[in-house]
């Protein structure tokens, strides 16, 4: 059993260190997909959490990857990046040398920082490679970490879409575990956080479903190029979404 378990952290490594060392995974900037999530995620912090935080933040990038979005996470305050990928660390490190990043996992970071130490965290393409049995364990350490009314950010694709995305004959990481919304819903306020604010976001070009068809085809776009806020495009996007970027916060269970 025990070497069954390194022989699959070392295929994890492998698969991690060429990812981070990809064109399309490995650069200094964001891609059209993480730039995506970025906007999201931007725009909650700029219109929610830091209206109501009033102080410069404490930032937790939990699961950096290669550390692009730590570096614009910084910007917002003082950030430390973790990933229990050590490739994922070492690449990091070497495109971002003034940020914080350390080889580890939240139950790492509560080692070595008090609990209740951070103002925000975020957790981007993260929770769906964390099995099921350890997602509500993954979301009590992070309540553990946040500061009183503290505020997460979670991005991850929906399982309402992973059979259309099976379709699709995409590569899956490792381990490949969608949660729906109103999973995470539940399990997040099980360990005291609570679903604040929600997006749903859809990649245009994807070929997902049959409203992806029509968002992506040629026809839609010539016809609504004047208005690309329509309430049709905004109905197929929501409908169609991929990703969920969700905006939970703190709650005291023991009120």
């Amino acid at each position: 059993m025990k070497d069954c378990s390194a022989n699959a952290q070392g295929l994890r490594e492998d698969y991690y260190k060429n990812l981070w060392e990809s064109k399309a995974w490995g650069t200094e900037e964001p891609n059209a997909d993480e730039n995506l999530r970025l906007d999201a995620i931007r725009r909650l912090i700029e219109t929610d959490v830091i209206p109501n935080s009033g102080r410069r933040l404490k930032i937790l990038d939990l699961g950096c990857g290669r550390g692009w979005l730590t570096r614009v996470l910084s910007q917002y305050g003082s950030t430390i990046g973790v990933d229990p990928v050590s490739s994922g660390i070492e690449r990091a490190k070497k495109l971002f040398p003034e940020i914080d990043f350390r080889v580890g996992d939240a139950n790492t970071i509560l080692e070595s920082e008090k609990p209740c130490s951070f103002d925000l965290i975020v957790s981007s393409e993260v929770i769906e490679h964390v099995p099921n049995m350890k997602k509500g364990h993954f979301l009590e350490s992070i309540q553990r970490l946040l500061s009183v009314n503290g505020f997460v950010i979670l991005t991850t694709p929906r399982a309402e879409v992973w059979l259309d995305w099976k379709k699709l004959g995409k590569a899956d990481q490792p381990i490949e575990e969608w949660i729906s919304e109103r999973a995470l819903d539940a399990l997040s306020q099980q360990v005291g956080l609570v679903t604040i604010k929600r997006e749903r976001l859809a990649v245009r070009k994807l070929k997902l479903n049959w409203a992806n068809n029509i968002l992506a085809s040629r026809f839609f776009t010539l016809t609504f190029s004047r208005s690309l806020d329509s309430f049709a495009e905004r109905w197929l996007k929501y409908y169609c979404g991929l990703y969920q970027v969700v905006l939970l916060q703190r709650v005291d269970l023991t009120r």
